[in-house]
């Protein structure tokens, strides 16, 4: 039995190493927020790192030009089911997932696009990521949102605010 525990032992940790070393980011998704800034979220199962170790390297195509951007997320938030992330008053769009692995760790780091332009052709692909929380955990990169158009944020023409006269209305209830 001795002679065969060196053996099991190496087999086990290739086996729980080679884990790791697949995934890594298991799904990319995009919303928008009520302002009609874009939010790309990537799920990760490396909990509660800091989002200023790692980067990623996307292509941002606007009317035809596009520019590499690379930059680091702007959160990281855990146990968050795709459905429940912050920052969305849109239904999250899944451009890119690791089959059988995404929807299982919810945990996420997001990168958010204020100022895009809205009603023109918009395309977001990601190149690579350089650490645990974005490198590619099955060969889903490049992955991209494919041809969107951010709408315009909405306009509430009813809501006026009222100043200097120290009344308090609401709250209110929005859909």
């Amino acid at each position: 039995m001795n002679k065969f525990f060196p053996l099991l032992l190496l087999f086990f940790l290739i086996l729980v190493g080679n884990n790791k070393l697949n995934a890594h980011s298991v799904q990319v998704g995009y919303c928008y927020n009520c302002n009609g800034d874009l939010r790309i979220w990537v799920e990760h199962w490396h909990a509660n790192a800091s989002v200023n170790s790692t980067t990623m390297t996307l292509n941002v195509t606007v009317n035809n030009v596009t520019t590499q951007q690379t930059g680091n997320p702007v959160s990281n938030i855990q146990n968050t089911p795709v459905g429940s992330l912050p920052g969305c008053s849109t239904p999250i769009t899944i451009f890119g997932s690791c089959p059988g692995q995404a929807n299982t760790y919810n945990d996420w780091v997001n990168f958010d696009f204020p100022g895009m332009p809205t009603g023109v052709p918009i395309t977001i692909e990601i190149v690579s990521g350089n650490t645990v929380f974005t490198q590619d955990g099955c060969g889903m990169y490049p992955a991209s949102t494919g041809l969107i158009i951010i709408p315009p944020p909405p306009t509430y023409p009813d809501i006026t605010e009222c100043g200097g006269n120290g009344n308090t209305v609401g709250p209110f209830n929005f859909p």
